[in-house]
């Protein structure tokens, strides 16, 4: 099967010196109707892209899996699955040598969420987080040092090479948990949700290293709803989503924070029947994408964003939604996930599959 998807690749690559295939590839080549590929993950040099699926990439099987893939589809490597448990999670360093994945354990009659570390060179798989932890999202920064997770409705960070970790959110209540970590590049700065059950969701960036924290949303946006963050390599930009029922009619936004300024910036003004999806920033702060989805069609778009211009456009247009933009250090390439069956060199069966688009 390998052989089979290089050739693929290799087709895609062709397509792009011709004719340039609106700069779009496709990385996988899934054949059961009822799969997936979802949080997809490309290590920020571009080489390597993780995801899960409920089927392997050769379509005999149907259980969930994560794959760590090269970019050029030359080989691809199943880390967990084939009956270990279903898996989620993908998070790579930037050389895609560490990948972080949580895999879902059977414990008698009820499931745990263990935080596991994979290493490429070695094809080893090692568990990084405390059994009976029950982790959720766990990643690993760019440099591959430090990684965070959500458990017991705590934040945590962990050392990779000392194992020791350090609780980064506030204590859980009966009223706020607290999930969705998102990390520099270096591990210093977190970003986190707060989910309060009388306040909705909000978003909080920590120094790791020192005391200072940053809530990002104001006195007047106290009911406002934030979704998971993403945080550019130097820690300084965070972009996110966010709900206000006082800002363009209710409908989610993207906003963009600015560590030197503590101010946040309005990125888009998107309303009905277009709903905003997920958003990236690439490892330099440069670039920035979100997806938005047509509710009454189903057509998806992904728009990108110059950061010092503020000029946007759209990079991709389809069928389907497109979701989960992950992006390189330089933002000249973009991984993603749709089941449009009518993107340049997709399957045209509507089957869920990675696509890589790139600006090189």
């Amino acid at each position: 099967m390998a052989t089979r998807h290089k050739g693929i690749a290799l087709a895609c690559v062709v397509c792009l010196v011709l004719v340039g295939c609106d700069r779009i590839t496709r990385l996988t080549s899934n054949g059961l109707e009822d799969n997936r590929c979802f949080t997809d993950t490309l290590s920020a040099d571009g080489r390597y892209v993780a995801f899960s699926t409920t089927s392997d990439p050769t379509g005999r099987t149907s259980v969930q899996q994560t794959v760590l893939r090269r970019a050029d589809g030359s080989a691809s490597k199943v880390v967990a699955g084939n009956g270990s448990g279903a898996t989620t999670g993908g998070s790579l360093s930037h050389d895609g040598e560490r990948m972080a994945l949580v895999i879902d354990v059977r414990i008698g009659d009820r499931s745990e969420g263990r935080g596991y570390l994979y290493r490429r060179s070695t094809g080893t798989r090692t568990q990084v987080t405390p059994s009976g932890a029950d982790v959720t999202g766990l990643v690993i920064s760019a440099d591959g040092k430090k990684l965070a997770y959500a458990a017991g409705g705590v934040i945590w960070k962990a050392d990779v090479a000392s194992g020791s970790r350090k609780q980064i959110s506030p204590a859980a209540t009966s009223e706020v948990t607290y999930a969705r970590a998102s990390l520099s590049a270096d591990g210093r700065y977190v970003s986190f949700v707060t989910r309060s059950l009388s306040e909705g969701r909000q978003l909080t960036v920590r120094d790791s290293l020192g005391s200072a924290s940053w809530n990002l949303l104001n006195v007047f946006e106290s009911r406002a709803e934030t979704t998971q963050s993403a945080v550019s390599g130097d820690g300084r930009w965070v972009v996110y989503g966010k709900a206000n029922p006082g800002s363009a009619g209710g409908a989610p936004q993207i906003y963009l924070w600015d560590r030197s300024t503590g101010a946040s910036a309005r990125l888009t003004t998107i309303g009905y029947p277009r709903a905003i999806g997920g958003a990236a920033i690439s490892g330099d702060g440069s670039r920035i994408a979100y997806s938005n989805t047509d509710y009454d069609s189903g057509a998806g778009k992904l728009v990108l964003i110059e950061r010092s211009s503020g000029s946007s456009r759209t990079i991709v247009s389809a069928n389907q939604p497109v979701v989960n933009p992950s992006f390189t250090t330089d933002g000249r390439t973009l991984a993603f996930c749709s089941s449009a069956s009518d993107l340049p060199s997709g399957d045209g069966r509507f089957h869920p599959n990675v696509f890589l688009w790139t600006d090189r």
